[in-house]
This record gives structure tokens, sequence and C-alpha cells, in this order.
């Protein structure tokens, strides 16, 4: 049986009918086929996100600010001590940014 690279396989029912494979190739598709594996997607553009209305920790995000040349889309936050703030995408993401600073300088937030 040929290599041939997963990204060029192309497969579909209706057409590997009509391939000559032997018994074991034959075996071997019928359990892919039973592993119902999911459909792959193209990796090309993808749908910006939108944060806007999002809450991160004491952060609530209003609205896009801007754009940051390595940290994407940079919004505009209120935190629950009534404190607004920018942050990055990234920063909100991951949990790098969960206040405005009240929390690591111990201020209470106000509820």
């Amino acid at each position: 049986m040929a290599r041939t690279s997963f990204s060029k396989l192309q497969y579909s029912q209706s057409s590997c009918d009509s391939l000559d494979l032997s018994a074991e190739e034959q075996a071997l598709l019928e359990e892919v086929d039973a592993l119902q594996l999911p459909t792959f997607l193209s990796l090309g553009p993808q749908p910006s996100l939108d944060l806007v209305g999002t809450v991160f920790g004491e952060l609530t995000v209003l609205k896009i600010a801007g754009r940051h040349p390595k940290r994407g889309k940079v919004y505009l936050c209120k935190c629950s001590c009534g404190k607004e703030c920018l942050a990055p995408t990234t920063r909100l993401r991951s949990g790098k940014k969960k206040s405005c600073g009240c929390r690591v300088w111990g201020k209470k937030p106000k509820k």
C-alpha cells in the first residue's frame, strides 16, 4: 500500500467502493470507519473573538479600545471596585489579568 499524507487523502465512501482493495486494506478501512473520527476543518482565517460583556475574575469587558501589535485586541474593562483599565486579549484569556490591580494591592472590591 502506497503511503499517502493525511492532508492529501480525500476519503469518501463512494470513491472507495470503486477501488481494488485487498482484504487487509478493506478491514483496516472498516476499522477507521467504526472510529467515527471528527471531520477536520480548514485552518484558514478564524472568526474574530468578541469578548464584550464577558467577565474575567473581577473585570467586565466593556468595549474594544484598540490593538496591540503582539497581543491582539486591547479591551476597556471595568473592575468590580469601579475602576476602569485596559487589558489585552491574551492576558484576559490566559487568566493573568483578573482585576485592575485592587486585588494585588489588597483593596477590597466594592460590591
